[in-house]
């Protein structure tokens, strides 16, 4: 089978045997494989594969992971088409997946969510200052099948029904902030957010990704490049303190802001770490605040941890997702080989929407 090893902080696609399914296991023929800053931050050796995870093997024996954690395809045994997500090898034309972390595919919308009609955007769905540079893979706007749908919504669904149902409760009349809320994950929290009938603070990086999150159900946006989040959101006429804060930022000064604008039982979930690993923590705001923080991984979750999750976007995210209440639209669909292409549009920044690998 193809599959990508990792050499020199760069993409090598391969060809090498096919996994072997453990106990509990069964084989899935990928047809697309959703993109996430996890498969650019393991290329770059800054997120190592979990400790449990089963190693691929080349053709000679030796052992290497590739990267991967959201595939859309069929099952070998029964032919069923599902998605799933796995601890990683997910770039790969097979991969051995954990029966619980399979769902089948959701249905794909047959009209978009209002505020993402195409009237409200370009035709593609993706701003122009936010295209990619010529001779990069453009956008699509749609996903071309189910399985590209399928492969676009998995991992955010599950990160964003993880934290704001799982973790933090969000219940209606809470403020919400979501930073970095153009990406897959950001725009899928709006909508959740929204849906639960929460008031909504967004974060983007340009005017026209600002106009679109308001558009999609954000009660208020901020361009990150018009200055300081935080002082914008002091000067404005939303809220100024947030009982939910989705992270992105993790460290750097970001820590310190973020539980600054937590109110009295905020609580702080950390996703990703895009301003760095470490900042100060104000302990004696979190004490005053009786605030929670909070960090999750999706990826190193494995058995009933990882079923939890699955079986909450199945009943939490998929009637959301079907009727068309929480759409992502797709940024890329990039063929296997070039998934080095892919990686730049996320190194890039600034891009709207989802890219997805397609092998079949």
């Amino acid at each position: 089978m193809r599959t990508f090893r990792i050499s020199d902080r760069s993409l090598h696609l391969i060809d090498a045997p096919e996994p072997t399914p453990a106990a509990g296991e069964v084989l899935v023929d990928v047809h697309t494989i959703g993109v996430n800053r996890a498969d650019v931050a393991e290329v770059a050796c800054a997120y190592p594969p979990p400790p449990f995870l089963t190693p691929l093997r080349t053709a000679d024996g030796a052992e290497f992971c590739a990267p991967g954690v959201e595939i859309a395809g069929t099952r070998r045994d029964t032919g069923d088409e599902v998605v799933a997500l796995v601890a990683g090898n997910g770039y790969a034309e097979v991969v051995a997946v954990e029966e619980s972390a399979l769902l089948p595919l959701p249905q794909q919308p047959t009209t978009p969510a209002d505020g993402i009609a195409d009237g409200d955007r370009p035709a593609d769905g993706i701003a122009d200052g936010d295209r990619p540079a010529d001779g990069n893979p453009e956008a699509t706007g749609t996903a071309s099948d189910r399985f590209a749908f399928a492969a676009s919504v998995l991992e955010a669904a599950a990160t964003v029904v993880s934290n704001l149902h799982l973790e933090t409760q969000v219940r209606a009349g809470e403020r919400v902030l979501i930073h970095g809320a153009t990406g897959s994950v950001g725009l899928t929290a709006v909508q959740f957010a929204k849906a639960r009938g929460a008031h909504v603070t967004a974060i983007a990086g340009s005017d026209t990704n600002a106009a679109l999150l308001r558009r999609i159900g954000a009660d208020v946006a901020f361009n990150r490049h018009d200055g300081d989040v935080f002082e914008q959101i002091a000067a404005g006429d939303g809220p100024r303190s947030f009982d939910v804060i989705l992270d992105v930022l993790g460290g750097g000064d970001a820590l310190e802001k973020n539980v600054g604008a937590l109110s009295e039982y905020g609580r702080l979930v950390i996703i990703a770490v895009l301003a760095g690993a470490t900042g100060t923590l104000p302990v004696m705001q979190v004490m005053l605040k009786k605030a929670h923080i909070i960090g999750t991984t999706l990826r190193s979750r494995r058995g009933e941890a990882k079923a939890r999750v699955m079986e909450a976007v199945r009943s939490q995210m998929w009637p959301l997702i079907q009727s068309g209440q929480i759409r992502v639209p797709i940024r890329a669909e990039v063929p296997f080989e070039d998934a080095a292409a892919a990686h730049q549009i996320l190194r890039d920044g600034g891009h709207l929407g989802k890219v997805v690998l397609r092998l079949r």
